[in-house]
C-alpha cells in the first residue's frame, strides 16, 4: 500500500485491516513486524505476519508500505503590493509607476519567479486608467502562486506653463526731439499641459504702451489652474538718436568763371557754404577745393564738394561744378538811375540826395562793383555833379552806370 506525506514531514501513521488465519486444528499469530496504526517513515517498509498451528504448520502474510513525500503546497508569497494609486502628468498619454517587488518561498526550499506582466518603472499607456500587474511564482513541483494588484492612475499637474520667445531686451530709437515711443514686440508664446492659463500683468507698462526715454522693466506672469506660475520679463530701452543730416546753407550753384583771351587759368572764388544741425554740433569733414584755387581753361568742369557731419555721423553734401570760359561780354546793369534835379532855397548851399544803387548781372559767376563815385544820401552842392558806378566781371569786362545830379538855387528864402 502507498501513503503520501507533505513535503517536510518524516513519517505518517498507516492503518490497515490486519490479516487473520483459519485452521482445522487451530492457528495463532506468532510474529508480526508492524501493526496497524504504526508510524512509517518516508520510503518503503516491509511488513510481515507469521501464523502457525499446533501441528507446526505456518503461514505468512507480507506486503510493502510505501510512504512518499509529495509537494502540493503553492509557494508562499511575501510583500505582494496592495492596490495603489499613481499619478501622471496631465495631458500625457503614458505614465510610470514604481513598487517594491514581491518575493516567494517554498517548503521545498526552491521557489522562483516564473513571470511578471510589468516591473517597477514600466511605462503604462493610458488607454485605460486602471492596470493590473501579476507576478507568477512556481516551485519544483510546478505549484503556482499568483500576486496580482491594481494600479489606478490619476492626473496631476506639476508643470508650470512653458514660455517661448520671451524677448530679454527690446531696443527702440527715436529722434532727438521725441520723449518716448509706443513699443510693440513679438512674443511671448505660452503653452500649458492643462490647455489654459491666466495672464497677470505685473507692471503698468506692457507691450504696446508708450515707453519714456531710458530703461523700463516689463513683467507678465502666466498661471495655470494648478497655481503653477511662469514669468516673462523684458527690458525696454528707448534711446534718442540723431538721424537728421545737417542743414546746408548757401550752397553755391554751378559756377562759370570768365577769363580773357590772354588767360589759360584763373583763381576762382566763391562764398563757402555753412551748415547747422539739430544737435548743435556740425563740422566740415571734407572739402575738395578751396576758394581762390586755380582752375584751368580745358573745356571741362570740375566738381567741388563740401561734406558736413554732425556728432552722430549724419552727413550732408553740398556740391557744384566750376568751369572756366573765355568771356567777352560785359556785365548788364540793372536799375541805373536817370539824371536828377533838385532846387534849394536861395540862402542854402547844399542838399542831401538819395537813390537806390544799381546792380549788375553777368553771364559768368563773378561780377563786382569796382568803382562808385558817390553814395545815395550824400551831400550835393549847387551845380552839376556826375555820379558813376563801374561794374567788372572776372574776365575784366566792364560796364558803366552814369547819371547827372543838378542842384539849382531857387528864389525862396528859408527862415
Amino acid at each position: 500500500m502507498s501513503r503520501e506525506v507533505n513535503l517536510g514531514e518524516v513519517e505518517v501513521e498507516v492503518t490497515w485491516r490486519e490479516p487473520t488465519v483459519t485452521s482445522d486444528v487451530g492457528a495463532f499469530l506468532i510474529f508480526r513486524s508492524h501493526e496497524s496504526g504504526d508510524e512509517f517513515a518516508v520510503g518503503e517498509t516491509f511488513v510481515r505476519y507469521i501464523f502457525s498451528d499446533i501441528e507446526g504448520r505456518s503461514a505468512e502474510c507480507e506486503f510493502t508500505i510505501t510512504v512518499e513525500a509529495v509537494d502540493d503546497k503553492i509557494p508562499n508569497i511575501r510583500n505582494c503590493p496592495d492596490d495603489f494609486t499613481a499619478s501622471y502628468q496631465i495631458g500625457s498619454d503614458s505614465a510610470t509607476a514604481t513598487w517594491v517587488e514581491p518575493t516567494a518561498s517554498d517548503d521545498s526550499g526552491y521557489a522562483y519567479l516564473h513571470s511578471k506582466t510589468n516591473e517597477p518603472g514600466s511605462i503604462f499607456h493610458l488607454w485605460t486608467f486602471m492596470h493590473s500587474v501579476t507576478y507568477t511564482f512556481s516551485d519544483a513541483a510546478n505549484n503556482i502562486a499568483l500576486c496580482t494588484f491594481f494600479i489606478t492612475f490619476e492626473p496631476v499637474d506639476t508643470e508650470a506653463p512653458i514660455v517661448h520667445d520671451c524677448p530679454q531686451v527690446v531696443e527702440v530709437e527715436v529722434e532727438q526731439r521725441e520723449n518716448g515711443s509706443f513699443v510693440r514686440w513679438d512674443g511671448p508664446n505660452v503653452e500649458d499641459n492643462s490647455g489654459s492659463y491666466d495672464v497677470i500683468l505685473e507692471t503698468d507698462l506692457q507691450k504696446g504702451s508708450f515707453f519714456p526715454i531710458g530703461l523700463t522693466h516689463v513683467a507678465v506672469s502666466f498661471v495655470d489652474p494648478a497655481g503653477h506660475k511662469s514669468e516673462c520679463t523684458t527690458d525696454v530701452i528707448v534711446s534718442r538718436v540723431d538721424r537728421l543730416q545737417p542743414l546746408v546753407h548757401d550752397c553755391p550753384g554751378d559756377i562759370i568763371w570768365g577769363i580773357s583771351n590772354e588767360e589759360e587759368r584763373a583763381n576762382v572764388y566763391w562764398d563757402e557754404p555753412t551748415a547747422s544741425d539739430n544737435s548743435g554740433q556740425v563740422v566740415l569733414s571734407f572739402r575738395s577745393h578751396n576758394p581762390g584755387q586755380f582752375f584751368t581753361l580745358d573745356g571741362s568742369s570740375k566738381e567741388v564738394k563740401y561734406i558736413f557731419q554732425d556728432s552722430s555721423r549724419n552727413e550732408a553734401l553740398c556740391k557744384f561744378r566750376v568751369s572756366v570760359e573765355i568771356d567777352e561780354i560785359p556785365p548788364q546793369i540793372v536799375g541805373c538811375p536817370g539824371n536828377m534835379e533838385r532846387t534849394i532855397p536861395s540862402n542854402n548851399n547844399d542838399v542831401y540826395i538819395d537813390w537806390e544803387d544799381p546792380i549788375a548781372e553777368d553771364n559768368t559767376y563773378h561780377v563786382s562793383l569796382v568803382h562808385q563815385s558817390h553814395h545815395g544820401g550824400d551831400l550835393f552842392y549847387e551845380g552839376e555833379t556826375e555820379v558813376t558806378y563801374i561794374f567788372q566781371d572776372s574776365a575784366g569786362n566792364e560796364n558803366l552806370c552814369s547819371f547827372l545830379i543838378t542842384v539849382h538855387k531857387g528864389t525862396t528864402f528859408l527862415t
